[in-house]
């Protein structure tokens, strides 16, 4: 639920809450970019198939505001627990844009329930993503 309520709907959703119980949004400048946030992540997934949508990341302030000032290296990993025989494959480091990081060729080898990717930089707290299934896949 931690990095669903990072997420820009979960967050949207917050922000709607608040302003509907009469508490006001986070206002004011945008604070030095503090930690990592994954905006969209993987589903579920075929295995060694590229994921279908990108997977975006972002810096974001104590707020949880995008940092648009952010443009250093994002890398993102693959959470490996005990028993998990994936890897993760594709573009893993990537400049980010006006705070935005976009890996648009991942993908998982291997068959798993419980992935999870973490986003990381130096000097800012890591992300990590929801979890994700890896399936195989299966040809007709």
């Amino acid at each position: 639920m931690h990095s669903r309520a990072r997420s820009w709907h979960g967050r949207a959703v917050w922000i709607a809450a608040l302003l509907a119980w009469g508490c006001d949004a986070p206002t004011g400048p945008v604070g030095p970019a503090t930690h990592l946030a994954f905006t969209a992540g993987p589903k579920t997934q075929f295995s060694s198939v590229t994921f279908a949508q990108v997977v975006q990341v972002r810096a974001e302030d104590a707020d949880g505001r995008v940092v648009t000032g952010f443009n250093g290296e994002v890398t993102v990993a693959l959470s490996v627990h005990r028993g998990a025989a994936t890897a993760l494959r594709g573009t893993t480091t990537v400049t980010a844009t006006d705070g935005m990081a976009s890996f648009a060729d991942l993908a998982i080898e291997g068959v798993d329930s419980r992935n999870v990717l973490i986003a990381s930089t130096p000097a800012l707290a890591p992300g990590r993503s929801d979890a994700f299934a890896s399936q195989p896949v299966h040809l007709v």
